[in-house]
Order: structure tokens, then sequence, then C-alpha cells
């Protein structure tokens, strides 16, 4: 799965965000994902699609990501500069 993970984001440095999204939703249907493993493959499908500048949809993953622990990294605070940036015009 970190292998799978790893590749996703080397293909998001690459700015083949498309490429990216695919592999790690690939990764995320993948029935031995973890409960941890889920939160770091959400947490990297909303960066990708922050960098995208779909907000809507990295704050669902960075939502998805905080898992049953309710935290994930700066997922919360990535999660409040995005809804500040759809409130603003």
């Amino acid at each position: 799965m970190r292998a799978v993970r790893m590749i996703g984001v080397c293909l998001r440095d690459l700015d083949r965000l498309d490429d990216a999204i695919l592999t790690f939703t690939k990764a995320v249907n993948l029935p031995q994902a973890s409960e941890s493993e889920l939160s770091e493959l959400f947490y990297e499908l909303g960066a990708t699609y922050e960098q995208l500048g779909n907000p809507a949809e990295a704050i669902l993953y960075y939502q998805l990501a905080l898992g049953s622990r309710g935290s994930f990294r700066d997922a919360p605070a990535r999660i409040a500069h995005l809804q500040d940036a759809l409130l603003t015009p």
C-alpha cells in the first residue's frame, strides 16, 4: 500500500494530477487497506484536489482522512483554510 501511495505522490510531483488521483483511488478500493492507510490515501487525494484548484473535493477527502480519530496531520487546518476560501468572494 505504501508503494502505491508513493507512486501517486510522485505522479502528483510530476504534475500528472489525473494519474495521481487514479492511483490513489485504486489504492483506496483495495480490500487490504487499513484505516491508517486509508487516512493517508484520503489525505493525498485531498492534497491533489487542492492542487487542482477543486476545494470542494479537497475538503471532502481531507474530512475522510480524519477517520475515526477525528484528526490527521494538518487536515483540520486545511479544511478550515479551504472553507474560508470558498466563503470569500
